[in-house]
């Protein structure tokens, strides 16, 4: 046999908001074209870059805690939300927040040059004195694709609180549309066969349904013991069925597939 391909170090955001009727988590479809999850209703997020490692964050990475995925993660996280729908976790290095006219000012101006790789992220921080705001975000999971997968990912999920009042639209390249909604409907939508989920993002919805609020969830998410979660595919009748650890803390541990 192969030996597994190594995964690739990755970051997803689960951006929420408080919405009218509850907690809201803002998902992007992705282009029938690229390689991973193509056609299918996702969380913002990507591949760990180098600049993710950049000296310009060790400042930010030491108030990190402890115990939890490395600081090119959480940076990852960050560049991502940006990068796939342009809201910015961060603030002023001498304090203060950025305004919603802020972000959509730096992000008509910067973003554009963010995802075609001419300016880096670490860079543009830099430039605006701008660091992490890491208070907003928590270490939610941490899912490795099964050995078997031609293509592999180890993902940190990380629950992000968005900045109120600020917009959130998709990048245009990646991902072709996007929009808010309860983590509850989406479900409810996928069941009813109007989305596709992954069984990574199905299974994350799922405990999020069970807080009303982002404060709820995050408080939530704060007390959870988290363990990789490495799937194992097993063959059934019109497709496959993914199996997850019992003690992962997750509402269902098997997810059928169809082919």
């Amino acid at each position: 046999m192969a030996e597994p391909v190594t995964p690739r170090p990755s970051a997803t955001v689960m951006i929420a908001r408080d919405g009218a009727d509850g907690m809201e988590i803002f998902m992007v479809a992705r282009d029938r074209q690229v390689d991973f999850a193509s056609g299918a209703v996702v969380f913002p997020g990507g591949k760990v870059d180098p600049d993710d490692h950049h000296e310009t964050w060790a400042p930010a990475a030491a108030e990190l805690p402890a115990k939890g995925p490395e600081s090119q993660y959480w940076i990852a996280a960050v560049r991502e939300t940006f990068e796939e729908s342009g809201l910015l976790i961060a603030e002023r290095a001498g304090g203060g927040r950025l305004s919603a006219a802020d972000v959509a000012e730096i992000g008509a101006a910067h973003r554009g040059r963010i995802l075609d790789g001419s300016v880096k992220f670490s860079t543009l921080a830099q430039s605006l004195g701008l660091v992490p705001a890491f208070g907003d975000m928590v270490h939610f999971a941490y899912w490795v694709t099964p050995v078997t997968m031609p293509k592999r990912f180890e993902t940190h999920f990380f629950l992000v609180h968005a900045p109120e009042e600020h917009v959130a639209t998709h990048d245009g390249q990646e991902a072709v549309r996007s929009f808010w909604i309860s983590p509850r409907d989406l479900v409810a939508e996928a069941d009813a066969g109007k989305q596709v989920l992954v069984p990574a993002t199905r299974a994350n919805l799922e405990l999020l349904a069970e807080s009303e609020t982002v404060a709820d969830a995050l408080a939530v998410a704060r007390q959870r013991s988290i363990v990789p979660v490495m799937p194992v595919v097993e063959k059934a009748d019109g497709g496959v069925v993914i199996k997850i650890r019992d003690d992962a803390g997750y509402r269902n541990t098997a997810f059928f597939v169809k082919r």
